[in-house]
């Protein structure tokens, strides 16, 4: 137990060390200091983002490479697409509204509306929905015959949840730009909208096993794990609240304490994803039947 205790210790100031917080973040370097941030704070100590990453390994053993295989092998074939052009200029138009609004989200990360620099605000680019909206332009760009290309639709497809609570729990504190809030909603109405349109419209395939929900689960887990949590406590931010329940504390996280993470995850996590893939496979489902011949 000592011997284990003093490893933890280690890891513990390791990683203080490396992963600065409080006056040592990029957004306090900022004077006057940015409204609406809190400096970031070891809310969750170092000692539970290591049992956090304990438990998703040991998931990943027990169940992961399982649903990798299986993965793999029930992939559905790719799809050629609507033969009527006005569904693919449909397609077009929706995409090139989503290209555009996110623009005006990605300028307004590094300029407010008086067009000086605020740069603490390009770590929020890492926000899961501009990452999956990101992957969505990617995607239109792609061939329909990319095999990757489908996985990735399936995985973004079983992560729109996130975009649903966008729209439920709004937070637009930060936002000074009738431009830059009109893109908000704008942005997050399409991430939900445009894959129910490929699957319908038969432009991408929607894998209905379980383990491509599983996969999507568990690399969102390590996304914000690995990657938002870091670069949270390097600026200074709270990316998703994925360092602190939030400013003001949301109380459905706040019960947990500093376990909120893993509630998120096991437990929201494991009901919402699920949840997502329902809503695009009951959208399969409108798909117009092909007549029979013979």
């Amino acid at each position: 137990m000592e011997l284990a205790a003093g490893v933890l210790d280690a890891f513990d100031a390791a990683f203080k060390a490396a992963v600065p917080v409080g006056p040592a973040s990029f957004a306090a370097q900022f004077s006057p200091p940015p409204a609406f941030y809190h400096l970031t704070s070891w809310y969750v100590s170092p000692r539970i983002f290591l049992l956090e990453a304990m438990c998703l390994y040991l998931v990943w053993v027990v169940v992961g490479r399982k649903a990798l295989r299986r993965g793999r092998r029930t992939r559905a074939h790719p799809l050629r697409g609507p033969a009527n052009p006005a569904l693919v200029a449909v397609r077009n138009a929706l995409h090139a509204a989503l290209a555009v609004s996110f623009s005006f989200i990605v300028v307004y990360k590094f300029v407010d509306a008086n067009f000086q620099w605020r740069l603490f605000r390009v770590a929020y680019l890492l926000q899961p929905c501009h990452v999956l909206t990101t992957l969505l332009l990617v995607l239109w760009l792609r061939p329909l015959s990319d095999k990757l290309a489908n996985d990735l639709f399936n995985v973004y497809a079983n992560l729109t949840w996130g975009a649903w609570l966008a729209l439920i729990f709004v937070d637009l504190r930060d936002y000074d730009s009738a431009l830059e809030i009109w893109s908000y909603w704008i942005q997050h109405a399409l991430m939900l909208s445009i894959p129910i349109f490929d699957i319908v419209a038969e432009f991408r395939p929607l894998y209905h096993d379980w383990s491509w929900v599983f996969l999507t689960w568990w690399g969102a887990a390590v996304y914000h794990l690995f990657v938002l949590c870091p670069f949270s406590h390097a600026f200074g931010i709270n990316i998703n609240m994925t360092v602190h329940p939030g400013d003001p504390p949301v109380k459905a996280l706040e019960a947990f304490g500093p376990y909120y993470r893993m509630a998120v995850t096991y437990v929201f996590g494991t009901i919402a994803t699920p949840a997502a893939h329902g809503v695009h496979r009951f959208a399969s489902r409108l798909r117009p039947q092909k007549a029979k011949s013979g």
